[in-house]
């Protein structure tokens, strides 16, 4: 059997309509451990910093799109005959009901992002089976002939992605690998993927973690609790930066990761007795105690502005509060 390739289960039925294969990607680093391999680093401004480990001999060049924020790395190999296109870029993964779990969800996330991309990517509507990749099985990708589709020189197109906490990694390859050897090698460098989130906080700053999140959803015309089991859900205290709206009126921010411009303004005088009292633009409020390091976190948009037909009409996300704990960034 050839080093990185996929075993699959077929799965049958499901909401979408295309085939979903479960497959365990023999990775263990073969696919890359043939091969000497360099860590690089990717900034992005709404994620920080990431990792991945490449091939040395994958060299490309990389910019940013200014449209979608995502940070990008291309690279061509002639002698290898494939282009492999990196995108790095924040998704909002929002909240879960309890009901469903979290690789369901991610699961889910993905499907309907190559159900979108990939008609998008070949210009026409496409049949293909998705596989899951990484070490966590949250990726997933296709692969097609191109024969007939108008691809130029390539045979194969790849294309996928793997969610890395709060950041997607999408690749598209175009190659002539019928043995699938520079797919299993993108395959093994997406897997790599990581947050540097030593690199990605502020020196002295709090990176806090959402624990638990309860409130109220607006469901069939009635108004019920809501127990939500949030997906990474990450907040930064740090003091200000150039460019931050808030910076005449204080000398601390509180940031949601993923968006590095800071959501509101920290009070200097609880500063000063050890707490963080923070207030946003939109009814959202944040309070913790750097002594036990414990948060209150809560978004009071919603419930008393939504009108009766709105709640008939769909669901409607509403008032909700977070606990949870931080820890202070030293180095």
């Amino acid at each position: 059997m050839r080093s990185g390739t996929p075993v699959c289960t077929r799965v049958s039925g499901g909401p979408l309509r295309i085939t979903v294969l479960i497959c365990a990607i023999l990775l263990s680093g073969q696919a890359l451990a043939q091969h000497a391999v360099t860590e690089i680093s990717i900034n992005n401004d709404n994620i920080g910093n990431l990792k991945v480990s490449l091939p040395e001999k994958w060299q490309g060049s990389s910019g940013k799109d200014e449209l979608t924020g995502a940070s990008i790395l291309e690279i061509e190999s002639r002698k290898e005959k494939f282009t492999l296109r990196l995108e790095f870029s924040y998704i909002d993964l929002g909240s879960r009901s309890n009901d469903v779990s979290l690789d369901e969800y991610i699961q889910n996330r993905l499907s309907s992002y190559l159900n979108y991309s990939l008609p998008e990517l070949t210009g026409s509507t496409v049949d293909f089976d998705v596989r899951r990749f990484g070490p966590d099985g949250h990726g997933q990708y296709a692969r097609l002939a191109t024969q007939g589709r108008d691809r130029g020189k390539y045979t194969y197109l790849s294309h996928g992605a793997r969610i890395v906490g709060q950041a997607i990694v999408v690749f598209t390859l175009e190659s002539n690998d019928a043995d699938e050897s520079v797919l299993a090698r993108t395959l093994a460098a997406v897997s790599t993927v990581r947050l540097d989130a030593e690199i990605a906080s502020f020196v002295g700053s709090y990176t806090c973690r959402t624990e638990h999140r309860v409130g109220f959803r607006g469901r069939n015309a009635v108004w019920i609790p809501d127990i939500v089991d949030v997906v990474d859900q990450i907040f930064i205290v740090r003091t200000v930066s150039e460019g931050d709206r808030f910076a005449e009126k204080t000398s601390w921010v509180f940031v949601e990761a993923g968006r590095m411009r800071a959501n509101s303004w920290c009070e200097e005088a609880a500063v000063e007795k050890g707490l963080f009292i923070c207030h946003g633009a939109s009814d959202e409020a944040f309070r913790m105690d750097t002594g036990t390091l414990r948060f209150l976190y809560s978004q009071m948009e919603g419930y008393y502005d939504v009108a009766e037909d709105e709640i008939l009409a769909k669901d409607q996300a509403t008032p909700f509060m977070d606990i949870g704990t931080c820890k202070r960034t030293e180095r």
